[in-house]
């Protein structure tokens, strides 16, 4: 939607995204393996830098999947963090998947005074109202990788959005009917 002057043009789809083929019959298993495939190209591209490459590794599903397809044909450095003082810890959870795909592992520890320190900073960057508070850790997780030697980072963001990892993206699906 464009304003111009305080008045609203008629809003418009930035972008529609294709209708699934109904005409496409593969099975499960042949999906799968073009999932498979897909997202090994993508990460082996992604992978070849002249700089230091590191992978964000929470221990879930998605940033694990990451990492074990990464690791496939190289050593990987991996990175966790956790919050000093919480009970918010993905660590462990990291831990186990680093030993499985024999990364050179390291975990980061956030404090709560780097947090509030650094909102006033944070807040040039975002210029706008943002939910995902996560965004914040992340970025001072950045931070940190760089002063570790990383610059440049996989992650497994996305991939709720893509697959609904989150309750909240099955509300399009009940809204169907309507």
């Amino acid at each position: 939607m464009e304003v111009v002057e305080g008045a609203a043009s008629t809003p418009r789809p930035f972008f529609t995204p294709p209708a699934p083929d109904v005409h496409d019959v593969r099975d499960v298993r042949d999906r799968e393996q073009e999932l498979y495939e897909t997202l090994s190209e993508v990460i082996a591209q992604h992978l070849i830098a002249d700089v230091p490459v590191g992978l964000l590794l929470s221990g879930g599903l998605d940033s694990s999947i990451v990492a074990a397809l990464a690791a496939r044909d190289r050593r990987i450095t991996t990175i966790s963090m956790g919050f000093a003082e919480s009970e918010i810890d993905e660590r462990p959870h990291a831990r186990v998947v680093a030993d499985h795909i024999g990364s050179e592992h390291r975990e980061i520890t956030i404090h709560p005074h780097e947090i509030s320190d650094g909102l006033e900073g944070i807040a040039w960057y975002f210029d706008d109202l943002f939910a995902d508070w996560g965004t914040v850790s992340t970025r001072l997780m950045y931070k940190k990788c760089r002063e570790l030697g990383i610059k440049v980072v996989l992650v497994g963001e996305g991939s709720d959005e893509l697959f609904g990892g989150y309750s909240i993206f099955d509300a399009p699906l009940r809204a169907r009917d309507r």
